[in-house]
């Protein structure tokens, strides 16, 4: 029974009482000091949880635990008088407030195993430049090799010495040793900081928190943890293609020269456990011709060192519209088509389509002279030291991104007045450079474009997401051209009853191709635009304003059956398919027969969940599921609301986590694999802007094989917890 010494005996701390009877009592030597945990050789990890007595509270297993997992602070503290005791734990914070208790104080050392091909193949041949003179090179001399070539390959040794290759000869180990500097390290290097600004942080955090495991880091050290998590994320990548839980994954790439080098990023989207993923690849130089049997030639070669059947999952291929990516006889995509055992989606990016189409429109606005004056404008502006002052702001920058010209337009429109005063003042001004002339129509063309800019720049920013799936996609264009139409009021001739457009005088719209416009409705629509706006019409004759009127409507209409033919899902000639990508989300899903989605979703993919180790139940149950789906939709009030309030913007994790658990875990898994093909290649540009940023003019000198680490710490995190669904012992953080 407890007895009112123990708090001052043993160190206890009374947490639970109910008048003067003690319920429950904490071991403040847990609380303040954490276990002391014992060198052995012990099989099962130590606890790391604080102690906590209730009644009857035995002295001996008191005593017990302080002794097993308290020794050194237990024998200090009964060296104590009473007096002492009583301030032991004073000036000590507990645990729980400071960083040991969120660190890993034990674990010294982790091996990470790598197979032959991903270090001997990848890292040892795909990340360096593959020169005929250094394979006549030995271990022992490199005499008469350039010295740009024999440094190539003392760093290509100095790399791969980092990993150990097995006894067996069959794949390769890398010891790691104060496992939390490695970690802290990478996830250092994942925000952006250079080696050495890590290797300085860490020491600081090492002297600060008085860690002596994060000391002895430098630059070099930073580096080589970067170098060999190229081989470790790799490896997870590998394993997550081999699951038998991963029927489908796909790729997307494309190539950028940044400082003298073509790099050739890769991306690949897989679904675990029925949760999508998108991830990066690889980013290595590519030094051969740019053609499309080479890279053909590097992307088998990858996906081979990675994982020997790919060929059977590979469900999607992801690309740009360049000719060597996207032709229609013997492009890299269909090349890796025909490699493909089962039918493989062909998507061309559907914002490169839509930045096309917009390009178009806009240069044919006034012949191009509307947005060549937009750039003069924003030019002479930024140079304007005195007006930036006076206004407190900076013209935004004109670039080819549609974002930038949004920026642009909305300056122009807030500040419109004191920039027309300003020119004004300027063109009166002798010796000076003569400001760019805005007429009347310049600026009336500005105000009636850029509400449109301004939608597409809203559908470009939902189109980049990275969990987007295609048939979201597809319903975003819709709604882009459908606002369009309605904005212009839009009409098409063969949806005129009675050939009613046949009556209209020919002055009376505005026609290109099969659409129309009436005049008196882009009257309506320039009246809407606003006062300034109208102040600029009022300028204007008849005539000029007769031209104008016309340029918004070919503009108008242009854009709109531009983006109407927009189509990522393509065939083999290129052309917009006819078999589009399947519907993967549950508001969708509810309207679909039970007999429609076998026949159109499920068979299509059979045999291809068959080879990838799927059985009859498994796919007997996906049907069930989707038929549970359905019942439970029109019969459960709480599935309905849920599915009814999803929407375009939902995305496909948010979709069918919010729905009951693992209750239509099959059909889940299987719509994930659909959803995996990338609707477009954002996420492989956001990859370059990631290498421009990191290999900056101070850089230089980074090796390849660093620049990929860089890339793989940036998803070390999320890898981690996918090796850790699928091998428990893959992961590192947890």
């Amino acid at each position: 029974m407890w007895q009112r010494s123990y708090p001052r005996k043993y160190g206890l701390e009374v947490t639970e009482q109910e008048g003067t009877c003690v319920k429950a009592a904490h071991c403040r030597f847990c609380k303040y000091y954490g276990r002391q945990v014992p060198l052995s050789n012990r099989k099962r990890g130590p606890r790391k949880t604080d102690q906590f007595y209730t009644v009857p509270f035995r002295a001996d297993l008191i005593v017990k635990h302080l002794e097993g997992q308290h020794t050194d602070k237990w024998a200090e503290y009964v060296a104590l008088s009473p007096n002492e005791q009583d301030t032991f734990f004073n000036l000590v914070q507990p645990r729980a407030n400071t960083m040991y208790h969120y660190m890993d104080m034990e674990g010294d050392e982790i091996n990470l195993v790598m197979s032959t091909k991903i270090v001997d193949v990848i890292i040892g041949e795909m990340l360096f430049r593959p020169e005929d003179e250094l394979d006549a090179a030995n271990d022992d001399d490199l005499a008469g090799i350039s010295d740009r070539n024999r440094n190539i390959e003392k760093l290509r040794r100095s790399a791969l010495q980092l990993f150990k290759l097995n006894e067996n000869k069959d794949g390769y180990t890398v010891s790691i040793k104060r496992v939390m500097r490695f970690k802290l390290a990478i996830q250092h290097v994942s925000c952006g900081l250079s080696f050495r600004q890590v290797a300085t942080t860490i020491e600081q955090t090492k002297n600060t928190c008085k860690i002596a495991k994060l000391g002895g880091l430098n630059d070099t050290i930073v580096g080589q943890y970067v170098r060999i998590l190229v081989g470790h994320a790799l490896q997870v990548i590998s394993n997550i293609l081999a699951s038998d839980d991963v029927w489908a994954f796909a790729i997307s790439f494309d190539g950028s020269q940044h400082r003298g080098t073509t790099f050739f990023n890769v991306r690949i989207r897989v679904s675990v456990n029925g949760v999508l993923h998108n991830l990066h690849l690889i980013a290595m130089p590519h030094f051969d011709r740019h053609t499309a049997a080479n890279q053909e030639a590097m992307l088998v070669k990858l996906l081979g060192a990675l994982f020997a059947g790919w060929t059977r999952k590979l469900i999607g291929v992801t690309t740009d519209g360049e000719k060597t990516n996207m032709g229609h006889i013997n492009d890299v995509q269909v090349r890796m088509v025909r490699c493909a055992e089962f039918k493989v989606v062909q998507i061309w990016c559907a914002l490169h389509q839509l930045d096309l189409v917009v390009h178009v429109a806009v240069d044919e606005v006034d012949d191009g002279t509307w947005l060549k004056t937009a750039y003069t404008l924003s030019t002479y502006l930024r140079k304007q030291s005195n007006l930036i002052t006076e206004m407190g702001e900076t013209c935004p920058k004109k670039t080819n991104r549609w974002l930038a010209l949004r920026s642009v337009l909305k300056f122009y429109i807030t500040h419109a007045l004191r920039i027309v005063v300003f020119l004004n003042e300027r063109r009166k001004q002798v010796g000076n450079a003569a400001p760019p002339f805005l007429t009347p129509s310049w600026w009336l063309l500005t105000y009636a474009l850029a509400p449109v800019i301004a939608i597409i720049i809203e559908t470009v920013v939902k189109l980049q997401a990275r969990d987007l799936v295609i048939c979201q996609q597809r319903q975003l264009l819709v709604l882009l051209a459908n606002d369009i139409r309605d904005m212009f009021k839009v009409r098409h001739i063969n949806d005129e009853a009675d050939n009613a457009f046949d009556d209209l005088p020919i002055a009376d719209y505005v026609r290109r191709e099969n659409s129309f416009m009436l005049l008196a409705t882009l009257r309506e629509y320039v009246d809407d635009l606003g006062t300034r706006a109208q102040a600029h019409w009022l300028a204007i004759d008849a005539n000029e304003k007769t031209i104008v009127l016309e340029t918004i409507a070919q503009f108008a209409i242009g854009l709109l059956d531009g983006i109407i033919k927009v189509e990522a899902e393509r065939d083999p000639a290129n052309n917009a398919a006819i078999d589009l990508a399947p519907l993967v989300m549950p508001m969708d899903l509810v309207k679909m027969r039970s007999s429609t989605f076998i026949s159109e979703v499920i068979e299509p993919r059979k045999a291809q969940l068959q080879a990838t180790a799927w059985t009859d139940d498994q796919i007997n149950a996906i049907e069930n599921d989707h038929r549970k789906l359905l019942t439970a939709y029109r019969r459960e009030n709480g599935i309905s609301s849920i599915v009814d309030q999803h929407d375009h913007t939902t995305s496909f994790n948010e979709a069918w986590d919010s729905l009951d658990g693992a209750r239509f875990d099959q059909l889940r898994r299987f719509c994930a694999g659909l959803a995996t093909v990338f609707p477009n290649s954002t996420s492989v540009e956001s990859d370059f802007s990631i290498l421009k940023w990191e290999l900056d003019e101070f850089r230089k000198s980074l090796l390849d094989l660093s620049l990929e680490g860089i890339f793989q710490a940036k998803q070390f995190e999320m890898l981690d917890n996918i090796g850790c669904i699928l091998t428990p012992i893959l992961g590192l953080l947890q």
